[in-house]
């Protein structure tokens, strides 16, 4: 029998219960990597815990151990089965920690290399948004480049119309000028084929008295 100075060992290993290991949650379902982030920074700071909580228990394992060897003086017989159970236990929770230590190693790669990922996420945003901007003030250059080119196309096209309608203008009036000129033209050539006409009549009527004059008076000669 375990005497009234033992009776704290076993008050400690009912205190001491091993916490509950914490599962690990997959976070690759997340639907953003800032959710990612916080949820492998919530099972590291668990983890952390969780091993805190087991290196209290050993190190209250190892403080029982220490007291049952000191007594094993008194009892050897009531303490050899005691001790080894406790040794026994106190292995069994060094090989949790150190499973647990492990799966903490785990999350933690896991975590800087999910915060490198994310990082990389953070300089591509970057690079992307000057390069966002980068184009939006080539675009503005551009479509001032177009509205000065429009603009002085556009001139270019009035002052053509007004110039091809001021040479319309011009020739209709060129063309009215002369069909005039061409309407006295005409009526002059009428005037003087009258005149020539005339005459000729004349010409002919004189030639015919002439004619007459010496038939009749050229006997006489």
């Amino acid at each position: 029998m375990l005497n009234k100075s033992e009776t704290p060992l076993v008050n400690g290993k009912e205190n001491c219960q091993l916490p509950p290991q914490h599962p690990f949650k997959s976070s690759r379902d997340s639907k953003s990597n800032d959710t990612e982030l916080i949820a492998l920074r919530k099972e590291r700071d668990q983890l952390l815990t969780t091993i805190e909580e087991m290196k209290h228990c050993i190190t209250e394992y190892d403080r029982s151990l220490q007291h049952m060897v000191e007594e094993k003086a008194l009892s050897q017989k009531e303490v050899n089965v005691p001790v080894a159970d406790l040794i026994k236990e106190r292995d069994e929770a060094v090989e949790e920690l150190a499973t647990i230590e492990k799966a903490f190693g785990d999350l933690h790669r896991r975590f800087e290399k999910s915060k490198q990922i994310i990082e990389g996420f953070k300089q591509n945003e970057e690079a992307l948004k000057k390069s966002i901007d980068e184009y939006k003030s080539l675009l503005q250059r551009q479509e001032r480049k177009y509205l000065a080119l429009k603009k002085h196309a556009e001139d270019q096209l009035l002052k053509v119309n007004q110039d091809t309608e001021g040479l319309k203008q011009e020739y209709e009036t060129n063309i009215t000028r002369l069909q005039a000129s061409l309407r006295i033209s005409e009526l002059q050539v009428k005037s003087l084929e009258s005149q020539l006409q005339q005459k000729t009549r004349e010409n002919e009527e004189l030639t015919k008295i002439c004619d007459e004059l010496l038939s009749k008076y050229g006997g006489l000669t």
